[in-house]
């Protein structure tokens, strides 16, 4: 059964953007929603209305959170060095998504931490999502696929603010505007997508360190 793993830093740490950089980040950038996870985080509380994540959304048929996810012996990323520790998610076969009602998605695989509820105060204003991503040399990402790793779903599915893929794009999510300089990407870069699905940044996957990313939305000026 192939397994491919990649380490995070609790998905999404979203805070306010600051007008003014400080650090004093409590009072000039609070953080509107946390998905950090403790150090004395268990992993049964991923199964738990307690954990920071959708305990139902979205993974494979018949699932827990904590049958996928894994505490890593690394060491900590740049936001998880006092008080918070990384996480491992493996999509496998048994990874298969089945909707409400719907067949089974059996054309990709599916474990996605879901945080918010998509009428949260993450979608006001402005706002900054920060991550990192650490990879597991043991089961590397096979990268003739297409993984969104990150991504930002608007409430009614139709589309997605912004996505943090990677390996080859599937069709679906060329550019809209079939610009020849976006599509065909080397499949070993991190490829940040827009609403359009136009690739707006990239960078090479480091699989040697911790990477971390950030992006701001301006619901304001959409």
């Amino acid at each position: 059964m192939a397994k491919f793993k990649y380490t995070v830093l609790a998905s999404v740490w979203i805070a306010l953007a600051a007008a003014i950089p400080s650090l004093d980040l409590a009072r000039k950038c609070p953080v509107t929603m946390e998905g950090r996870v403790a150090r004395g985080m268990k992993l049964s509380t991923f199964d738990t209305t307690s954990s920071p994540f959708d305990p139902n959304f979205s993974k494979g048929e018949n699932l827990t959170w904590s049958q996928i996810i894994e505490f890593p012996h690394v060491l900590p990323s740049k936001f998880d060095i006092t008080a918070y520790k990384a996480i491992e998610v493996t999509i496998d076969e048994r990874s298969i998504f089945i909707p409400g009602g719907g067949a089974p998605q059996i054309g990709f695989r599916r474990a996605g931490l879901l945080l918010g509820n998509g009428t949260d105060a993450t979608v006001v204003g402005v706002k900054t999502f920060h991550w990192s991503v650490k990879q597991d040399l043991r089961a590397r990402m096979n990268l003739t696929h297409e993984y969104m790793n990150v991504w930002h779903e608007t409430n009614d599915y139709s589309a997605n603010q912004f996505s943090f893929n990677t390996g080859i794009l599937l069709e679906q999510d060329h550019p809209t505007d079939s610009n020849a300089t976006t599509t065909g990407l080397d499949k070993r870069l991190w490829k940040f997508l827009d609403r359009g699905n136009d690739v707006i940044w990239t960078t090479w996957i480091d699989w040697d360190n911790w990477q971390n990313f950030a992006v701001t939305v301006d619901y304001v000026k959409k």
